[in-house]
């Protein structure tokens, strides 16, 4: 709906009963379904999921009905945001008295390349990883289940030229790095903390692949058909499961490992400097 006075479209945010999208109408006809309902599900405003509901025949559902549902919403969300601020606090809680070790292991070594060795554990299971590598110049010391020592030159390599941030993650490495798909097995996930360009260092933690099982309500691939004009497009009108095998991603990392890693990479910049002056 255009706003005759703005020119734009009209703000449809709080309307609780409101057209929707031909498209939208046809993909339901699709269906079979002739009445829909949907009430989101926001944690931390942002949307979470959703309760959607469908009938056969055509059917208004009474205010009372509605409000129990944005009651009901408003419920789930607040227990959902509630347990994942308890989950957090639990990790943070755990994390921080790794994270002081090591803080304190960085600053006592003769040397950083005996932070593996000593911690290399405890760097694993503050980060949740199956493996970390620490380069430092012309030296990779490797820990747990990593890529091998030729493979990591190479990524090493690749991050230097094509990634300059800080820190940078991600749950599927092969989509960034093409070798990468060769160790999928033991690198799809990647955490990295570049702390030094010259001489050139970086703490790598790595994840395994999980091969996910994922059921659709029809291909997503077909989820849109164009007329041949280009200009008018239908859904879908098959809605069989269609399974699709998600391969090379790992677990994702959450933001208690980022805050982490942050804090980390300072104090190792701050070890080099240190060393520098020395």
């Amino acid at each position: 709906m255009v706003n005759p006075v703005q020119g734009g479209f009209t703000d449809l945010s709080e309307c609780s009963l409101r057209s929707v999208p031909q498209v939208h109408l046809e993909y339901l006809h699709n269906m079979g379904v002739q009445a829909s309902m949907s009430t989101p599900i926001i944690v931390d405003g942002k949307l979470w999921g959703l309760i959607s509901c469908h009938h056969h025949t055509a059917r208004r559902v009474p205010f009372e009905t509605r409000y129990a549902f944005e009651v009901l919403s408003q419920l789930i969300s607040s227990q959902i945001a509630s347990r994942l601020r308890a989950d957090r606090l639990s990790r943070l809680h755990s994390q921080r008295a790794l994270e002081l070790r090591l803080i304190e292991q960085i600053y006592r070594s003769t040397e950083l390349s005996e932070l593996l060795p000593a911690e290399g554990d405890a760097l694993l299971k503050l980060f949740d990883a199956s493996g970390a590598c620490l380069l430092l110049e012309n030296q990779i010391l490797r820990i747990g289940a990593t890529p091998e020592e030729k493979q990591l030159w190479d990524l090493t390599k690749w991050l230097k030229l094509h990634n300059k941030e800080k820190i940078f993650h991600t749950n599927n490495l092969s989509g960034h790095f093409n070798k990468a798909a060769t160790y999928h097995e033991t690198g799809s996930g990647l955490l990295s903390l570049h702390f030094s360009h010259s001489p050139a260092a970086y703490l790598i933690f790595f994840r395994p692949e999980i091969i996910q099982t994922v059921k659709w309500g029809g291909n997503p691939d077909d989820a849109i058909r164009f007329e041949e004009n280009k200009e008018k497009y239908h859904p879908r009108n098959s809605f069989k499961m269609w399974q699709e095998e998600v391969r090379n991603t790992s677990a994702d990392w959450d933001t208690s490992h980022l805050e982490v890693a942050s804090n980390l990479r300072a104090v190792l910049i701050e070890r080099i400097l240190i060393d520098l002056q020395e």
